[in-house]
């Protein structure tokens, strides 16, 4: 069952709306430039009044949601530093299971041709820019083609970075 207040507040936003379309209308089928004027004065009010009424619905629903506690607002100390540290622990974790990746050229086509270079992962040469591959805070590849580096993406179910 809807709390009474809730009730009271989608009856005044439907009457609201109402109005605003009685007024919208009249505003379109006015042909003289007074009350076309007067007619949009008066929807804007109502469709003014109809966003506050939404507001109020809202704010009302996220109550009943979440219950009457604290808006998120006038959070105590103590629940803001608990919200930041699982914040920072999220990122964190990020960090630690996905892969970073260098480029030394900027470049992300396989194509380019920045001279010979060596992989450290398959040892084989290529030709493109080469990458450093970081998991985490530790350096997993120093000098890596694109091939090995879209190959770890795709594994991590990241980005490919080249192309």
């Amino acid at each position: 069952m809807e709390k009474p207040k809730l009730i009271n507040a989608i009856a005044v936003f439907n009457y609201i709306n109402d109005k605003a379309k009685f007024y919208n209308d009249k505003w379109n089928r006015a042909r003289k430039m007074e009350t076309i004027d007067k007619h949009f004065e008066t929807y804007k009010m109502y469709r003014d009044f109809s966003y506050r009424a939404t507001e109020l619905i809202f704010s009302l629903r996220r109550n009943e949601k979440f219950g009457d506690g604290r808006q998120w607002f006038e959070v105590d100390g103590k629940r803001f530093k608990e919200f930041r540290a699982e914040i920072k622990k999220e990122r964190r974790l990020k960090l630690e299971q996905n892969y970073r990746v260098h480029l030394h050229f900027m470049s992300e086509s396989l194509r380019a041709d920045y001279g010979t270079f060596n992989c450290d992962n398959c040892k084989r040469e290529f030709y493109h820019s080469p990458s450093t591959v970081f998991k985490g805070s530790e350096k997993k590849h120093s000098n890596c083609c694109g091939h090995c580096v879209n190959n770890m993406m795709n594994w991590n179910k990241q980005d490919e970075v080249y192309y």
